[in-house]
């Protein structure tokens, strides 16, 4: 096993990467997933990647194990039904066992589905990747990733096993979801108030001179980004976003004397999201509503 894994941190540090972040390894009695863990526990000491064992969820021998939390094995108390014929053990392996419990970070039991899902993903892979033909035995880590990777539902475990995406620049990914409003308030709703003012015929824009940039630019852009802030932190790009696609309103549907409008948005925007940021600073993540 040891030779294994020498060659594939040897591959991986050809193409580039200096250590593994995370490993999953999969676990009948636990042999094999004790032996590699030992392994890696030997070359990189403090620096261990997070590890992850994974087990079928009706014979999870391992994962029972450390949920006693005494520190002794346990024997699986499912079914013992599955797909994953490899894994069906019922008793851990009584020397990884202390390897297993010391050492690993994680433990999952996963049912049939998973590993059928892994055995797909491994079999029709990303453009330019070699797919893989393996076992429901085999297969059932990807399966795992896949999942911890792509369903919203399963993000606090992403976050705990830090497979969460760190924060993009000027954090223009986390601002996204927000840019259907600005556009609906910056480039949808003044022209639509402009022509019901001029339909009126009244002598005071009412609606596109007075309630829009008054009342409603400043009260959606602070709320707006007050919720950016409580739930991204400051996002710089928002309240340049809210300027910039008011901007050619002013010149479409008004004139350049109403370039305040601009700043009727941005500004709100702004000072919503810092003090949203400051909000999800001082209130403990577990004490937090949203917005």
């Amino acid at each position: 096993m040891t030779n294994v894994e020498n060659a594939l941190l040897r591959q991986m540090q050809k193409m580039g990467y200096s250590r593994p972040t995370h490993v999953f390894l999969q676990a009948g009695v636990g042999a094999m997933a004790g032996g590699v863990l030992g392994s890696l526990k030997c070359i990189y000491q403090d620096a261990l990647p997070c590890v992850s064992i994974v087990e079928p969820d009706q014979v999870a021998c391992i994962f029972e194990s450390a949920l006693q939390n005494d520190g002794l094995p346990h024997p699986a108390s499912g079914s013992g039904e599955t797909i994953m014929a490899g894994l069906n053990c019922g008793e851990p392996c009584q020397i990884t066992w202390p390897i297993l419990r010391d050492h690993a970070d994680f433990y999952f039991a996963c049912p049939d589905s998973v590993a059928a899902r892994g055995m797909r993903v491994l079999a029709a892979p990303m453009p330019g990747d070699q797919p893989i033909t393996s076992g429901e035995s085999g297969a059932v880590t990807a399966g795992l990733l896949s999942l911890l990777t792509s369903k919203e539902s399963l993000a606090p475990f992403r976050e705990k096993l830090g497979l969460a995406p760190g924060p993009s620049f000027l954090k223009w990914r986390e601002t996204l979801p927000y840019l259907p409003l600005v556009l609906l308030l910056c480039d949808v709703l003044p022209p639509v108030l402009n022509w019901i003012d001029h339909a009126a015929v009244a002598d005071v824009p009412v609606l596109s001179g007075l309630l829009l940039p008054y009342l409603m630019l400043p009260v959606a852009g602070f709320c707006s980004g007050l919720s950016l802030g409580k739930r991204q932190g400051v996002c710089p790009l928002y309240p340049v976003a809210c300027f910039v696609c008011y901007l050619p309103m002013v010149y479409l549907v008004y004139n350049y004397t109403a370039l305040f409008h601009c700043f009727m948005i941005a500004v709100p925007a702004l000072a919503g999201n810092m003090l949203g940021w400051a909000y999800r600073r001082a209130v403990p993540k577990e004490g937090r509503g949203t917005v």
